[in-house]
């Protein structure tokens, strides 16, 4: 039964993303060089770097609680990454479990569940499957999505304020 089940969510770094940020890269760098008729390795002296750098941080670390700013690195690897799931796969998931139900019963999902890849899907799979009832089911899941929003706003909010933040001229 274990091929039936789906492979998740596919994760992978965004190329459009790394493509944009080296396009950046390189303009300021042709920028500089070509117009300003700098020296590139002005750039990267450590100095500045650290300033920059480690005021932004500390910028960071005084305007945010730390659970927030601990999950810097996360929201960061999110940010470069994209992962993509496919719909009709969700589709053709809940198609098969709500078969199986149909067939032998909700207390059959339960091991269905404990194999989905979503834990989203896994935990309101898993309250049928213990007889809540649909309305709190709802409230439930509900509930997480506000709590997810509003993580996503706490890493957009970093990232706002280490832009505004970074002691750059």
């Amino acid at each position: 039964m274990a091929q039936n089940r789906p492979a998740g969510p596919k994760k992978a770094m965004d190329p459009f993303g790394i493509g944009g940020a080296l396009v950046s890269i390189g303009a300021i760098l042709f920028a500089f060089v070509v117009f300003e008729k700098g020296d590139i390795m002005a750039l990267v002296l450590p100095s500045p770097f650290v300033i920059v750098i480690g005021g932004t941080f500390g910028a960071l670390c005084a305007a945010f609680p730390l659970p927030t700013f601990m999950r810097l690195g996360k929201v960061l690897g999110k940010a470069v990454s994209s992962e993509t799931e496919d719909p009709l796969e969700a589709l053709q998931t809940f198609v098969r479990l709500a078969d199986k139900a149909r067939r032998e019963g909700l207390l059959s999902l339960e091991d269905e569940a404990s194999g989905l890849h979503d834990e989203f899907m896994k935990d309101g799979i898993q309250e049928v499957v213990d007889g809540t009832p649909p309305e709190q089911i709802s409230e439930l899941l509900e509930i997480r999505i506000s709590e997810m929003e509003a993580r996503h706003k706490g890493g957009f909010a970093m990232f706002e304020a280490a832009a505004g933040l970074a002691p750059t001229h």
